[in-house]
């Protein structure tokens, strides 16, 4: 008896350690994230700004150059979104419920169904019926191009095929 439980015990810390941790449901798609963040794309700005903020419902962490998708109507490629709840980069900002005056931009970088979820109903004894559903949610993918933040600074994201027009105009001026 004893002998049994401990090996159970065991392979119980075993299978504990084994679990990953959980990862974001924003952005799980790894070669995406790395397709955005490409060696020749780099964030600029006086410091890396992390920021929380409210859109569509829901809150999302955040930081220049990476992605979220969101359940959202179509209404234009460019938004900026002012409901900034917390900031942070060389120090911390918590707003209550905002920060005046920040700002988040976002670029529609495409629009997907998402995978789909089968709703399965099933009636018991005498009225033995089945019924089957399957739904897609129709949603957004945000690239966060900047975040301004007064106190904190500003951060930008210059993706790839924009820093080689940047480098190519500076040359030429220089």
């Amino acid at each position: 008896g004893d002998r049994m439980e401990t090996e159970q015990n065991e392979d119980a810390v075993e299978a504990k350690d084994a679990v990953d941790e959980p990862t974001d449901a924003v952005g799980d798609d790894d070669s995406e994230q790395e397709d955005l963040q490409s060696d020749d794309a780099r964030v600029t700005g006086d410091t890396e700004l992390t920021a929380v903020i409210r859109f569509a419902g829901k809150q999302f962490k955040v930081r220049s150059g990476s992605f979220f998708d969101a359940c959202v109507p179509e209404d234009g490629d460019q938004r900026v979104v002012e409901d900034v709840l917390l900031a942070s980069g060389d120090g911390t900002l918590l707003g209550s419920p905002t920060i005046d005056g920040a700002k988040v931009a976002l670029e529609l970088q495409r629009e997907f169904r998402s995978p789909k979820t089968i709703n399965f109903k099933r009636r018991r004894r005498k009225h033995s019926s089945k019924r089957t559903m399957g739904h897609r949610q129709n949603l957004s993918r945000f690239v966060v191009t900047s975040i301004d933040v007064p106190g904190l600074g500003r951060s930008e994201y210059v993706p790839a095929k924009d820093q080689r027009q940047l480098d190519s105009a500076e040359m030429g001026e220089g």
